[in-house]
């Protein structure tokens, strides 16, 4: 039991210092549990035993966490950018690329009227509200080519979507995220470029 903790504390150090490396062979720099955080606010860490590698760009936040709760018994793991956009509380979503299976696990579909749209992608909004002006031809493209590389992908507009970052708690945040911790050279390279684009489209089309 003791080797069994002492190995699974290096791989976790391991996976943070990974990402760490890759983000500064890039020039960004980044904080994590290791370090004096700015951006986490330390009570939602406190109460889970978590890692995470937060970093702030030029638009928007950079952050893969990883954490689980004991007593609640559940995980959570996701890689993302988010930005804090200014909209009325109505405007949000979830944004997905197609699949059949959508029609048994996708809950809150809307359809948008616009048939490049809703042919290639599948939107869910417990609003009701539907981003038919916010995503040009040439965004669907670029989500749907960041899609191929990264899966599963989604593209989230929602208030207070992360708190655990200071600078967005209880602000509407739009943001691109995958479900697992994302750090290896191809995938990491391409979520900070095409993602930090397409963020700032969409950014543009919400003002």
């Amino acid at each position: 039991m003791i080797i069994f903790k002492t190995t699974e504390m290096v791989e976790e150090k391991s996976s943070v210092d990974n990402l760490i490396e890759n983000l500064k062979s890039r020039g960004i720099s980044s904080e994590s549990n290791n370090t004096a955080t700015r951006f986490v606010v330390p009570v939602v860490e406190q109460m889970m035993n978590a890692k995470y590698v937060v970093a702030s760009l030029d638009s928007c936040f950079f952050l893969a966490h990883d954490s689980y709760a004991s007593k609640a018994n559940t995980t959570s793991t996701y890689t993302g950018l988010y930005a804090d956009v200014y909209v009325s509380d109505e405007v949000e979503c979830k944004i997905y690329k197609k699949d059949w299976t959508d029609i048994f696990f996708r809950s809150g579909k809307r359809k948008t009227g616009v048939p490049y749209i809703d042919d290639k992608l599948t939107i869910t909004s417990t609003s009701g509200w539907t981003p038919s002006n916010i995503l040009s031809p040439d965004d669907v493209a670029l989500f749907l080519e960041l899609s191929k590389q990264i899966s599963p992908l989604k593209l989230v507009i929602q208030r207070d979507y992360i708190p655990a970052i200071g600078e967005l708690s209880g602000k509407t945040v739009v943001g691109i995220e995958t479900n697992s911790w994302l750090y290896e050279g191809k995938d990491l390279d391409i979520l900070l470029d095409k993602g930090v684009k397409l963020i700032n489209n969409i950014k543009k089309l919400l003002k």
